[in-house]
């Protein structure tokens, strides 16, 4: 009978809080609004701040989107960029949460606001582990992935377009010493690729060094050069 009448109770409270429950959420009223569109936008140009910032620290992305240059130059993942990155990543952290509230910011802006700083807290985290991941595998690495890049978007329409490819092209062996150095300190801290993955790795490279424009896996690699040969030869 207790139990009865304890349930008959709460369904009549139930009851009398649904009017509340169904009611339409308060509108800001105009002066609210116009502060809540007001940080949105300075949160906006905070971000756009912070990747203007990056796409200058990055001449392969500024090549990848269209945009203007430089163009002559890579982007070279060595120790000094990673430890670039992390300095990055704390100050965008410290400015974003010093600068900006999350209750002033529209339900939109929010989301924008912990993406970023989920992104900010993910690079620093990873940071001592930045020499666990495979620098070079059979999926990829720069012995393939500098050719692709140059085939794929470094585009050469005029003399202009020309010297940064050659100037490019004279840049590879940062390239290539940034990537063996992260893979002795990969070797050092127990961190290689499976045994299985040197081959495909070795021939891939191979192809790419001596055919001119072959920049993929080594079985589209091998059919690429049989076509070209027999191209030439009839």
């Amino acid at each position: 009978m207790r139990l009865t009448a304890l349930a008959g109770a709460a369904a009549v409270a139930l009851l009398s809080a649904l009017p509340a429950l169904a009611a339409e959420p308060a509108t800001p009223n105009p002066a609210t609004q116009a502060g809540i569109q007001s940080e949105d936008a300075r949160l906006n140009a905070f971000f756009e701040e912070a990747w203007q910032r990056d796409l200058a620290r990055d001449p392969q992305q500024r090549t990848i989107l269209g945009m203007d240059g430089p163009h002559d130059r890579w982007t070279v993942y060595d120790e000094a960029r990673r430890l670039d990155d992390l300095r990055i990543a704390g100050e965008n952290l410290r400015r974003l949460r010093a600068d900006f509230r999350v209750e002033s910011l529209s339900p939109t802006a929010r989301v924008s606001y912990r993406l970023f700083e989920e992104g900010m807290e993910e690079t620093i985290r990873l940071y001592p582990w930045r020499h666990h991941n495979y620098a070079v595998s059979q999926l990829g690495g720069p012995h393939t992935g500098i050719a692709s890049f140059l085939i794929a978007y470094h585009r050469v329409r005029n003399a202009a377009d020309a010297r940064d490819y050659v100037a490019r092209v004279a840049g590879i062996p940062a390239v290539i010493d940034a990537a063996l150095d992260n893979l002795r300190r990969s070797a050092e801290a127990g961190v290689m690729p499976p045994a299985f993955s040197y081959a495909p790795i070795v021939t891939a490279a191979r192809f790419i060094g001596s055919e001119p424009g072959v920049a993929t896996s080594p079985s589209r690699t091998k059919s690429t050069v049989l076509r070209r040969r027999s191209s030439k030869s009839g």
